[in-house]
Formats: structure tokens, C-alpha cells, sequence
């Protein structure tokens, strides 16, 4: 159940990608070696903190993280409209020049859940770990339009009456994952009856698109009825392709 090796992720979750779009408006810089003066405006002059970035960008806007740090910022929030590009290089110049198998940009929430996004946000290369809590997972997705993750990983978010890693609630949502690692996130609900998954819950969702990912050794509460391992759906539009799902356990394996 230990983290893959960057050799074995990159080899399963290689394959032609959608990549992260040049930006055509502004850009906001992230990197937390980088002391005051802070404006976000440059590498040189990055603000050391997600939060001050996310309070400064709005749609259309592109924040770039600077990879191989951990941002211990739980219950942030990404304005509609924002974009983030993490794992990137020291002074990198264009979105896909990011290494998250070796370099990862890392948000963890320390038990805390870790990020609000509102509608349409695409997130690439980004670490996410430890969220969650009492009645609270580690990503809450009550958002209305499109929601993209690419190159993603959810690891070790824990919840109690909850889904593990992520919840997706809303009936407007677009949701679309590729090349995503869901691992060892669970729900441990002593509630009886209750069914909450370890890794992802679907509701009510207009239309959410798992392809090329992993799912591994996620854990759902084990006194529910139809308590998934990885995933539980209901009266959604869900489509998961050329995934692989390994040592998930709960009175459902999905």
C-alpha cells in the first residue's frame, strides 16, 4: 500500500494527454522558497502561499505551483473560472513543463478537507493528500459546469460519515479525470447502513469520465450494505475506461 514509484506511474499512466493549455490572459506564480516582496507576478516575486493566490485570480487566470514542495493549506478555494498547473520546474515558461512523478506539488490538509472548487476549474499535476474529517472528505465537489483533473493523485484522505476521497454532489456537475491515482483513501463510519466509498462517491452527477487511472487499495466503511471500495454511484452518468483497480475493499470492491 506504499506510494508507487514515479517509474511504475509513469509507465501505467503514460499514454498521449490532453495537456494544460497556454495561458492567454494572466498568470499567477506559487513557490514557497520565494521571501517578500510577494505579488504573484513573476517567478522571482511568487507568493509563498496557495491562498494568496487563490484569492487573486479569477476566471480565465492560470495559477503555476512550483513542484516538489507541500503546501500544508487545507480548506482553500478555487474561484470559477481558475486554472492550476503544479509540479512545474524552477522558472518554467510553459504549463506542461511539469515532472508530478518525480517533482510533485503536494497540498495536504493534515485532516482538514482540502479544497472548494466551484465551476469550471481544471486542475493538472497536483498531489492531494490527508483531507478529510468528521462529515467532511477530503475534496467536496458541489459545483455546476466543468471540472477537469489531470495527472492528479488523492492519497490517504480519511472520512468519517463520508466518502473517503472525493464527493461529488452536484446534478449540473461535469466531471472528467485522466491519469489519476486514487490511493489507500478511506471511510471508516461506525454508522450502521451507512455506505460511504473509500475513494469516490458519484451523485446525482450530470456526467463524470474516469479514463486512464488507478485505483488502489482504497477502503469503504465496512458496515454499510453496498459500501464500495473505490467507487459508489447513484443516479448519475458515470463512464470508467482503461482503469485499473487493485486491493479495494468494502462490503463492494467498486
Amino acid at each position: 500500500t506504499d506510494r508507487p514509484t514515479a517509474r511504475a506511474l509513469s509507465s501505467t499512466l503514460s499514454g498521449p494527454e490532453d495537456g494544460f493549455l497556454v495561458c492567454q490572459t494572466n498568470i499567477v506564480y506559487v513557490d514557497r522558497t520565494i521571501t517578500g516582496p510577494n505579488d504573484g507576478t513573476t517567478w522571482s516575486t511568487a507568493y509563498s502561499l496557495l491562498d494568496n493566490a487563490f484569492a487573486t485570480s479569477f476566471a480565465g487566470d492560470q495559477v503555476w505551483v512550483r513542484g516538489g514542495q507541500t503546501f500544508p493549506e487545507p480548506g482553500l478555494t478555487l474561484n470559477p473560472g481558475v486554472a492550476v498547473c503544479g509540479s512545474l520546474k524552477a522558472n518554467a515558461t510553459f504549463g506542461k513543463d511539469s515532472d508530478f512523478f518525480n517533482y510533485p506539488t503536494t497540498l495536504e490538509g493534515g485532516g482538514s478537507p482540502l479544497i472548494n472548487l466551484t465551476r469550471n476549474n481544471e486542475v493538472y499535476a497536483m498531489d492531494f493528500e490527508r483531507g478529510g474529517g468528521s462529515g467532511f472528505s477530503g475534496i467536496y465537489l458541489n459545483a455546476s459546469g466543468l471540472t477537469t483533473f489531470n495527472l492528479c493523485a488523492f492519497r490517504n484522505c480519511t472520512a468519517s460519515d463520508a466518502p473517503g476521497g472525493i464527493d461529488i454532489v452536484n446534478m449540473f456537475a461535469k466531471v472528467n479525470f485522466d491519469r489519476c491515482v486514487f490511493q489507500n483513501n478511506s471511510s471508516n463510519t461506525l454508522t450502521s447502513g451507512a455506505d460511504y466509498p473509500g475513494a469516490l462517491s458519484v451523485e446525482f452527477a450530470s456526467d463524470v469520465r474516469i479514463t486512464r487511472s488507478l485505483f488502489l487499495f482504497n477502503s469503504g466503511s465496512q458496515l454499510g450494505t453496498v459500501s464500495a471500495g473505490a467507487i459508489y454511484t447513484n443516479l448519475a452518468n458515470l463512464l470508467v475506461s482503461n482503469c485499473t483497480f487493485v486491493g479495494n475493499s468494502g462490503s463492494r470492491v467498486y
